[in-house]
């Protein structure tokens, strides 16, 4: 409301469609409430006074909050320091036993992530507080922000590193190093699906998508086959829940001449499915994209794209 970045929270039944009398209900804050079963939620709020809100108008604090009782005299099983921009806790779906996440933000970029249980963090991932940490089904990805020095090697900003979750926790750090950036080729972002790391690279304007699939003592490698590798492509899961995916990707594709199209496909398939395309706004018969590289003075190489009759060179009068 107002930008404020706030909301007030009620439970909803949705088989019913209606509001649940006497549910879980909060009053307008920065509230982010995680279910963690259906009588508990994790509650991360600023409302109860200055020692549960962070600077920034954020929780700083962890509660347990059992259905029926007082939110603001919820246990706190986490809080974060009092500089921090805002803490939160959430479950580990896929881990038996149950196992909790605390994430404690410092900044947008900064934070350090921990696993516990309904007690607390227990133990802290030793990773670079800019990195980007995520685990499936038993194996961790890693993206780096800034060069981190782990067993022996020195990985540049923007790496994706792969190991198992459990023998990392164990003290391993034999990474296996799943992507590398170059001066032309850069990390768009990764995400897990279906038991598969899917990572998004523009390497010298083409768009690629390598997947990876973990399993004892190795990292098969494939890509995402069929789409167009000139244009603006996105690739994401179809499920939002990592631990429900079956590996079923949605894809988004555009170029000066194919208007925006979506698609759905899997790893596995030589080539996606349409789903919907937009109406073309003008006819495109006869016209190719085509890529070209523009030569500055110092001798710089900067790539572009160029739409129209196919054999055209970079010369063409525009």
């Amino acid at each position: 409301r107002g930008g404020g970045d706030a909301t007030t929270v009620r439970e909803f039944d949705l088989a019913a469609r209606v509001f649940v009398e006497g549910g879980f209900a909060l009053p307008e804050a920065k509230s982010i409430p995680i279910w963690l079963d259906p009588d508990t939620v994790l509650l991360a709020s600023p409302l109860g006074g200055p020692e549960h809100a962070t600077p920034s108008g954020y929780a700083r604090t962890v509660r347990v909050w059992q259905r029926g009782a007082d939110p603001l005299a919820a246990p706190v099983i986490f809080s974060a320091g009092p500089t921090s921009m805002v803490a939160y806790a959430y479950p580990d779906r896929e881990a038996t036993p149950e196992r909790l996440v605390f994430v404690e933000r410092t900044g947008f970029f900064d934070g350090t992530v921990s696993l516990g249980d309904r007690s607390g963090p227990k133990t802290r991932l030793d990773i670079p507080t800019d990195a980007d940490a995520h685990w499936h089904r038993g194996y961790l990805a890693v993206r780096t922000r800034t060069p981190w020095e782990v067993g022996g090697t020195t990985h540049p900003a923007d790496s994706v590193l792969g190991i198992g979750l459990d023998a990392f926790l164990a003290g391993a750090r034999d990474f296996r190093v799943l992507f590398t950036p170059g001066p032309r080729r850069a990390l768009q972002g990764f995400f897990w699906t279906g038991g598969q790391l899917v990572i998004s690279v523009l390497d010298d304007l083409k768009a690629q998508f390598p997947v990876f699939t973990p399993s004892e003592g190795a990292w098969a490698e494939g890509r995402v086959a069929g789409l167009p590798e000139l244009g603006v492509v996105g690739v994401w899961s179809m499920d939002s829940e990592e631990e429900e995916s079956n590996g079923d990707l949605m894809v988004a594709a555009n170029d000066p001449i194919t208007p925006s199209t979506l698609l759905t496909t899997r790893p596995d398939l030589a080539a996606p499915v349409l789903l919907k395309q937009a109406p073309a706004l003008f006819e495109a018969d006869g016209l190719v994209v085509t890529r070209h590289e523009a030569v500055s003075s110092d001798g710089e190489r900067i790539p572009y794209v160029q739409a129209g009759p196919p054999g055209e060179t970079g010369e063409a009068p525009v």
